[in-house]
Formats: C-alpha cells, structure tokens, sequence
C-alpha cells in the first residue's frame, strides 16, 4: 500500500468536494471540445489517440462526480 499515493488522493478529494458538478462539467466540456475539433476536422493527426483519450477522461469524470457525490451524502 502506497500511502503517499492515498494521501494525494485525499488531497484531491477535498479541493473537489462542495462543487461536484461543476469539475464534471469542466471535465465534459473540455472533452467536448476535443471530440467536435476532431469531428470538424481541425485535428487530423492522431485522431485515434485523442479519441480514446476523450472516451477515458469522459468515464473518468463521471466516476468522480458520482464518488464525489456519494461522499457528500454520506458525511
């Protein structure tokens, strides 16, 4: 067990908490934005990478908001 990894985590979590829904909306927006670049075709270079990186980051800030929020019910 890493504890200065556990303790980054906690570090994380309470700069996040009391705003959920707004660091998942940053998050989608951001993805968002990459995801119409690449269908606009602004982005023509490694599209696959950006891709699968959206599709990350989207189910990332989604399992976020949801412990996040989760957290706030139960303290």
């Amino acid at each position: 067990m890493d504890i200065s990894r556990i303790l980054q985590s906690r570090v994380n979590r309470k700069t996040r908490l009391g705003k959920p829904f707004s660091v998942f909306q940053d998050s989608f927006s951001e993805c968002h934005e990459a995801a119409r670049s690449i269908l606009d075709g602004e982005i023509s270079s490694f599209t696959n990478l950006l891709e699968r990186s959206v599709i990350i980051t989207m189910v990332t800030a989604i399992e976020v908001y949801y412990k996040d929020v989760l957290d706030g019910i139960f303290r």
